[in-house]
């Protein structure tokens, strides 16, 4: 016992001198292992809690940033202000005060879309009236603020008035505007005074172009611009990175705030597409995915020539079609009852889409159609039905590149998922972060 103690004290002062003079440079960590008073056993500590359950993971319409809501009273503020302002307009008797934005219908439904929230924009900020030239039947199914919206309902003096005097135009087809127009019209519109490019009374407005991402840069217009859209941080659209600034103002929330607020269903249809939708949905309150799928001409199968569609290109083959029911499939596995909502370019896309989804497919009535072919109201209305069932479906699985569902998810807030040709599945889109409605690829979703 004698020689026990000695060696533990040895070992207890051999463990001072290296102590001493063999310092680690860390604070010494002692653990204390408690015993039992009666026993003598060794107590061991509680278990740590559990680590707190992982975030829930996002969901498919989930992108790095979140759509910019302003106000709800300044946006209604801002659109009686607008609206008593063409009043004044189309009242004046003083013929020198009325200003006007002329739209002229160019395009598509998708592209007169893009083209007519770049000439409300461009009215918004230089104190303009908006009116449309040409399109009777978007007033019969749209309503717009203001007593009119028709350039054939300005009183008769106005239009005499200012048909005699010079006016301005921007006319610009391409769909994406080119370098000449980035660097020249493009450079203007994002850092003038627009009224000081354009004095006379009267602005023509022949493009389908997006025009409304120079505009919204324009530091000129910074108070104006945060009267409609509420703060934010403006910069340069041709060197800036619009992922890298959450706070800033994107082409989406321009497009998006647009078609919400400026150009709404007329009661009569609202009500009705609303009732189909609850309809359609069920008791049960079942999810609703949408599927956009433009073929252009040469359809699957189908009439080479048909009135309808690209007369250029084909947008998909066969395999690619595969590529929108598996998504539509993949999307919806997880719930019971789901229905799916059909717009397309091609009957032969239709009857292969019943097949597959039977009765719980549903569309729009109405012939297939595009409003460039046509000036028949129920085609307007068929093909404005498509475009909002598809903003109030939860999913919207569309074409890349088609800007008919841009409008869709523009107006629904909502990021949609995009089949590409050629290509091995669907991707979801990030349309915030895009320049244009380009359908940039995030890696989030792919089969």
């Amino acid at each position: 016992m004698t020689r026990k103690r000695s060696l533990i004290i040895w070992l207890s002062l051999l463990s001072c001198f290296i102590w001493l003079f063999f310092p680690t440079g860390h604070e010494e960590v002692v653990i204390v292992v408690p015993q039992s008073a009666t026993s003598g056993s060794i107590v061991l500590p509680p278990p740590p809690p559990p680590p707190p359950p992982p975030p829930p993971k996002p969901s498919w319409t989930t992108v790095s940033r979140s759509l910019r809501v302003p106000d709800p009273a300044a946006t209604r503020d801002l659109v009686a202000s607008y609206a008593d302002m063409v009043d004044r307009y189309l009242n004046a008797t003083d013929l020198s005060i009325p200003r006007y934005v002329v739209y002229q219908k160019i395009g598509g439904f998708g592209n007169r879309m893009m083209g007519l929230a770049s000439a409300w924009l461009c009215a918004m900020l230089t104190n303009r009236a908006l009116v449309v030239e040409g399109w009777p039947e978007l007033h019969e199914v749209f309503s717009m603020p203001g007593s009119t919206a028709a350039w054939d309902q300005v009183p008769a003096e106005h239009r005499q008035r200012l048909a005699s005097t010079a006016h301005s135009s921007i006319d610009r087809y391409f769909w994406f505007p080119d370098e000449t127009f980035r660097e020249g019209l493009g450079l203007e519109l994002s850092t003038k005074d627009i009224n000081e490019i354009y004095r006379e009374p009267v602005l023509y407005w022949n493009s389908n172009c997006p025009i409304y991402r120079f505009m919204m840069r324009n530091m000129f217009y910074r108070q104006r611009l945060e009267q409609i859209f509420g703060p934010l941080h403006i910069y340069d659209q041709l060197t800036a990175d619009v992922q890298s600034d959450p706070n800033a103002l994107t082409p989406f929330d321009v497009f998006g705030f647009f078609l919400r607020n400026f150009l709404k269903p007329r009661p009569k249809y609202a009500e009705q597409w609303d009732t189909q939708v609850k309809k359609w949905r069920g008791p049960e309150n079942n999810k609703l995915v949408g599927f956009q799928i433009r073929v252009g001409s040469l359809m699957i199968g189908g009439r080479p020539g048909v009135a309808f569609g690209s007369d250029t290109h084909n947008f998909f083959n066969e395999n690619d079609i595969q590529h929108f029911w598996g998504c539509g499939k993949n999307v919806s596995a997880s719930t019971t009852g789901t229905r799916y909502y059909l717009a397309t370019d091609s009957d032969v896309i239709q009857a292969q889409a019943r097949d597959i989804f039977g009765d719980d497919l549903v569309t729009a009535e109405g012939q297939i159609i595009h409003v460039d072919r046509t000036s028949n109201l129920d085609g307007t209305i068929k093909v404005a039905a498509d475009s909002y069932y598809l903003s109030q479906a939860d999913e919207i699985i569309m074409t890349a590149g088609s800007t008919f569902g841009g409008v869709a998810s523009a107006r629904a807030a909502r990021q949609p998922l995009v089949i590409h040709r050629e290509s091995t599945g669907c991707v979801l889109a990030d349309l915030f972060t895009s320049p244009l409605l380009k359908y940039h690829a995030s890696p989030a979703v792919s089969w």
